[in-house]
């Protein structure tokens, strides 16, 4: 399988691979009725993703974004590579555009709480340097963190692989 396959409703992606029906492919656009991926991608029913910006019912996802839901970007609002985006929360590199609150590099805001550089707190659970902590599952006993990995609803994920629920995943292998 390549790097950085990404599973959507049931669905197995490859970098440069789409898959769903009504499916629609151009340069730089990718439009898919049900599931929509490219390198390091993974999206939800609906959304239509462009250079840098993205677009869809609630849910947003970019090159090498994991996002999760009830988020919404904007045109003209740029999503980075490498970043972790949590419920409600939209992330750029060393940015963080959520509910109407900007914040400067390396400090990620949620739910009204400030965190340190390089971490992100989600559902106001705050963790170590480059881990986010999901739906308020935290590191500790049974659960195994690192810098760049992200657990959500109980599910451990590696670095490029975002899974569902009961699944695990390893560094750009499904």
């Amino acid at each position: 399988m390549w790097d950085g396959v990404l599973v959507g409703n049931g669905v197995l992606l490859g970098d440069g691979v789409l898959a769903g029906d009504g499916v629609l492919v151009e340069d730089g656009v990718l439009l898919v009725d049900r599931v929509l991926a490219g390198d390091g991608v993974l999206a939800r029913d609906g959304v239509l993703v462009r250079d840098g910006v993205l677009l869809g019912d609630g849910v947003l996802v970019g090159d090498g974004v994991m996002a999760g839901d009830g988020v919404l970007v904007a045109d003209g609002v740029l999503v980075w590579d490498g970043v972790l985006v949590g419920n409600g929360v939209l992330a750029g590199d060393g940015v963080l555009v959520g509910d109407g609150v900007l914040v400067g590099d390396g400090v990620l805001v949620v739910d009204g709480i400030q965190v340190g550089d390089g971490v992100l707190a989600v559902y106001g659970v705050m963790e170590g340097d480059g881990v986010l902590v999901v739906d308020g599952i935290q590191a500790g006993d049974g659960v195994l963190l690192g810098d760049g990995v992200l657990v959500v609803y109980g599910v451990l994920a590696g670095d490029g692989v975002l899974v569902g629920d009961g699944v695990l995943a390893g560094d750009g292998v499904l």
